[in-house]
């Protein structure tokens, strides 16, 4: 068989998922992309060094997926999904419904994160003329974990985050992250 350039074909996978408007799968290549832009969004917009997680010494993936220079730990999602004019920002992950993330935390057959996984939830959004080819049309929303927690399970985060939060943090990415940074280096 003819040995193929993966980048091609990553290219290729992704151009039929736009073709087709296909966005739960857009949402999947977009979110390895989501996490890079953040990234660069951080050190550009607010001058932050950040490094990308590593593996823990027992080689399992740590909770976070951006550590910054003052030790916030944020959690990078890509969020392409609308609830009427707003984007529909969710926290919940595909772990296995073990022992460990038993009651409350899976109750709808996925797993709520843990209060104490991270500092910041970071949102990539796309805005409504997004072409899905460059990143102009890309909204960051960064949201402290604190006002995430769920009020009835304190040790776990809310599935959705409520509009009222998510307007309160709306517009407002860059003075939160500063602010949790300042925080941290206290």
């Amino acid at each position: 068989m003819k040995n193929y350039n993966i980048q091609d074909l990553i290219l290729e996978a992704y151009k039929e998922k736009v073709e087709e408007k296909n966005t739960r799968d857009i949402g999947k290549f977009l979110q390895f992309v989501a996490e890079g832009y953040a990234r660069r969004w951080l050190q550009e917009e607010c001058g932050i060094s950040s490094e990308g997680a590593s593996n823990d010494e027992h080689g399992n993936e740590t909770t976070w997926d951006i550590l910054t220079e003052s030790n916030v730990r944020d959690q990078v999602k890509y969020r392409g999904g609308k609830q009427g004019k707003r984007p529909k920002l969710f926290l919940e992950t595909t772990r296995r419904n073990s022992k460990k993330n038993a009651g409350a935390k899976s109750e709808s057959g996925h797993v709520a994160y843990g209060s104490d996984e991270f500092d910041a939830a970071l949102f990539v959004v796309p805005s409504d003329d997004f072409d899905f080819y460059n990143t102009d049309g890309l909204e960051i929303i960064v949201i402290p974990v604190y006002e995430l927690v769920n009020p009835e399970h304190p040790d776990i985060l809310l599935k959705n985050v409520p509009a009222a939060i998510m307007d309160k943090y709306r517009g407002k990415a860059k003075e939160t992250v500063l602010e949790l940074e300042n925080a941290k280096r206290v």
